[in-house]
């Protein structure tokens, strides 16, 4: 199977920043190798393309429920400035406003009906313009349908209503970080410390800003700053732990990570982060599977989570589940492309071809500059018969989608992109089904040529050969009147012979005859004369003393008495009829064939007696 992924270009991904949280889907980087066994991409954080990838080579463990947690992780030997920080009042978090309006946006977001939330949402700013967290929530909403535009500016009104409401402030600087809009973010971050030099969470927020400008030293180094100030702040451990991440060091932020997770066990931020780190890090796909389910089992509409579990199972060819988990992922994040993306994949793998091309079209039409759905369905053409096209139809639609996906990527694409060995390759084999088509049809015209010479000849020989056999059976049967036994013995055993010989090919060419099968009667025709010439001289030889004429038949009647009659007369005599009556006084008598029935009281015939020939004498009748 050809790669079916992400191509090596880079594409945009959805941005997905949940509860305030700076965890997004990566596109694919720049230099990527693509992988050969057709794996989706895996979502990973923003902004980590200078760190190693997310697809380590892991053990074959099959993915199950459960599994063992990652093992203790040594604190690292520079100095991080995390505390021990046991018996510490874990941080809640500020749940939802309450009233009709909240209430129903609940039950939309439960349903991930988000048309419906941000419509609700909106209803709430109407009817109080300074709902700081109705922007807020609005922004997360707009995320998932990728208006980065619409989901920043609310955000960014969120924390203007509220300062206190830092994470919104965090969802506006990963935003424009997202979107190269890295001035902006710095504006946001330099306003919120000028209000309070003092306040860690404000000052934090320039953290973020180092680290979406990947200065991950720089920001290292005033996170540690910060938590001399408070050293059990969540948010500047979580930032100080993602730098690390971001620049491969997984083990020191697993450790930060930990600590952080003591403060704060149902910061799903933190959750996923973890789980990304196993996943990096641990050589047992089980574990990992269970790191991201905890993520799930903490937010059921974690859409990351979801398509990185998915991945796990399309990687062990349990697309089924992998298809649930994509599934459930663009539920609750409609423009999750990544996740359509590998949903498709996965049904490819299911062989629900046609299901496939559909998510990929759907795709494309929304989404006409996503150059993967391109490169990705081309494939789907160009590996599986469906759809009812002939094979030279799919494959040209192959290579059109194929140029497609070059036109759109442009210049994104990789020096070794595979569109173009691939297109020549369906170019070549289009060439060569036209070229075999045409030798068909030649074929099929020299066949049918072939056929119409061959078939008179076929006719004639199997004639001869019903000729033969019945030949072969009326001298058995001449000898069998005979009383010859050993001639009745020899003819039997050339019948058999020749039934089980010669009769099979008669058979087998009659069959070639009916089928209009030129090369079948060619050859069976071949073979039947080879055998008839050799078996024509047994025949010969068997013939060489011609069987008796069959006698003539006793029990058949004769037109005419052939013996000469006895002596004496019969007790009934022989009448025979004549073409013309006799005369006798003038009357025509008609003589019967038959005796003829008594009649009673009748007066005798006054006629002459008739002399049958042979002067054998008649007896008067009566």
């Amino acid at each position: 199977m050809k790669e079916a992924l992400l191509p090596t270009i880079r594409i945009g991904s959805l941005l997905l920043l949940l509860a305030g949280c700076a965890t997004v889907g990566a596109p694919a980087r720049e230099g990527d190798e693509p992988t050969d066994d057709g794996q989706p991409p895996v979502v990973e954080p923003l902004g980590d393309e200078a760190a190693p990838g997310t697809d380590p080579a892991v053990g074959e463990s099959p993915a199950a429920e459960g599994g063992e947690p990652a093992a203790e992780v040594v604190p690292p030997e520079d100095d991080i400035g995390i505390p021990d920080i046991e018996g510490r009042q874990p941080v809640a978090e500020a749940a939802l406003p309450t009233g009709a309006g909240w209430d129903q946006f609940r039950v939309a977001k439960e349903s991930a009906d988000w048309a419906a939330a941000e419509q609700q949402l909106r209803q709430i700013i109407a009817a109080n313009p300074g709902e700081a967290r109705a922007y807020h929530e609005l922004a997360l909403v707009l995320v998932r349908f990728a208006r980065l535009d619409e989901a920043t500016d609310a955000a960014r009104k969120a924390f203007e209503l509220d300062r206190k409401l830092v994470a919104a402030a965090r969802l506006a600087i990963a935003l424009l970080a997202r979107q190269s809009r890295l001035d902006e973010a710095d504006a946001i971050a330099d306003a919120a410390a000028s209000i309070d030099a003092r306040n860690v969470d404000y000052q934090n927020l320039k953290v973020d800003v180092l680290v979406g400008r990947k200065e991950y030293l720089r920001a290292i180094e005033m996170a540690k700053g910060l938590l001399k100030q408070d050293e059990v702040n969540v948010s500047v451990m979580k930032s100080l732990a993602r730098a690390y991440f971001l620049m491969g060091k997984e083990k020191t932020a697993q450790y930060i990570y930990k600590r952080a997770l003591e403060l704060a066990p149902e910061d799903v931020e933190i959750v996923y982060y973890m789980a990304l780190i196993a996943e990096r890090t641990v050589n047992d796909r089980a574990r990992v599977l269970t790191a991201f389910g905890k993520v799930v089992e903490l937010k059921r509409d974690f859409p990351e989570a979801l398509n990185n579990m998915g991945m796990i199972f399309y990687k062990t060819r349990n697309y089924d589940q992998a298809a649930q988990h994509f599934g459930e992922a663009v539920k609750y994040a409609p423009e999750f492309l990544e996740a359509r993306l590998n949903l498709a994949n996965a049904l490819r793998g299911l062989n629900q071809f046609a299901e496939a091309d559909k998510v990929l079209s759907e795709l494309s039409e929304t989404h006409p500059e996503f150059a993967a759905a391109y490169f990705n369905r081309g494939l789907l053409y160009w590996e599986n018969e469906f759809g009812g096209l002939s094979q030279e139809e799919r494959i040209l639609k192959a290579v059109e989608l194929l140029r497609k996906y070059k036109d759109v990527a442009g210049s994104n694409l990789a020096a070794d992109d595979p569109a173009d060995r691939y297109i020549k390759e369906a170019l070549e084999y289009v060439d060569s089904l036209r070229k075999a088509k045409d030798e068909e049809v030649r074929l099929k015209a020299e066949a049918e040529a072939k056929l119409g010479r061959l078939k008179p000849e076929a006719e004639a020989e199997i004639r001869s050969m019903e000729e033969l056999r019945a030949r072969l059976v009326k001298g058995m049967e001449a000898w069998q009147t005979a009383g010859n036994v050993e001639k009745v013995n020899a003819f039997q055993a050339l019948i058999t012979e020749f039934d089980e010989g010669l009769g099979g090919m008669v058979t087998e060419l009659k069959n070639a005859v009916a089928n209009s099968s030129a090369e079948d009667v060619e050859y069976f025709l071949g073979e039947l004369r080879n055998s008839a010439a050799d078996f024509q001289t047994r025949v010969d030889e068997l013939f060489a003393e011609p069987p008796p004429e069959p006698a003539p038949d006793a029990t058949q009647p004769t037109a005419e008495p052939t013996a000469e009659p006895t002596a004496e007369p019969t007790a009934e005599p022989v009448v025979e009829p004549v073409a013309e009556p006799l005369p006798d006084s003038g009357s025509p008598i008609e003589y019967p064939t038959a005796e003829p029935a008594p009649v009673e009281d009748a007066a005798p015939q006054d006629a002459a007696p008739l002399e049958p020939e042979g002067d054998v004498p008649l007896e008067p009748e009566g």
